[in-house]
Formats: C-alpha cells, structure tokens, sequence
C-alpha cells in the first residue's frame, strides 16, 4: 500500500499517469485498484466538506488529491479504476496485466 501511496503522488505531482501503472501491475491489482478508489473517494468527499475519510494515514496525499484534480476529473477516474477493477474480478481467463 506504501508504494501505490508513493506512486499516485508521484503521479499527481508530476502529472505522468502512465508511472503508476507499475504500482498497479501486480498480482493483487484489484486489491491495489481498490486502495486507489478509497485515496480517490477520500479526495473527492474533502471537495464536499466531509469530515469522515477512510485513509487517515496519509492525509496529505488525500488533500493533494483533491487539490490537484477537480471532482469531476476524480469522479471520471474513480468510475474507471471501479471498472477496471470489476472486470479483473469477474471476468475469467482475463489477462491480469495492466
């Protein structure tokens, strides 16, 4: 989990994306994609003033989440990695690479 938190604010601040993808492409993806959506639902309930979050951890790679990227660019991505992670779980014979 320590490394997907690295990564993603690696990501954010340097705006390359594609850099987390080795963080993601692992044996435990949706686990990992997982970890993804509670930072990227963390980050988005800070934009609606919630008190509430899962990731007490690290609040600062919520808060520069949710600095960096405006709710609807949370909500697009937050769908996607909640696809994403739907479709390792139930699809089979898929290929688990990123």
């Amino acid at each position: 989990r320590e490394t997907l938190c690295q990564a993603l604010a690696y990501s954010v601040q340097s705006g390359d994306w594609y850099s987390l993808l080795a963080a993601l492409n692992h044996e435990q993806a949706p686990a990992r994609l997982h970890w993804l959506a509670t930072l990227l639902m963390d980050a988005l309930k800070r934009h609606y003033g919630a008190a509430q979050v899962t990731n007490v951890d690290v609040p600062g790679l919520v808060v520069e989440l949710a600095n960096h990227l405006s709710p609807s660019r949370l909500q697009a991505i937050l769908g996607d990695v909640c696809h994403i992670r739907e479709q390792l779980m139930s699809v089979t014979g898929i290929n688990r690479e990123l």
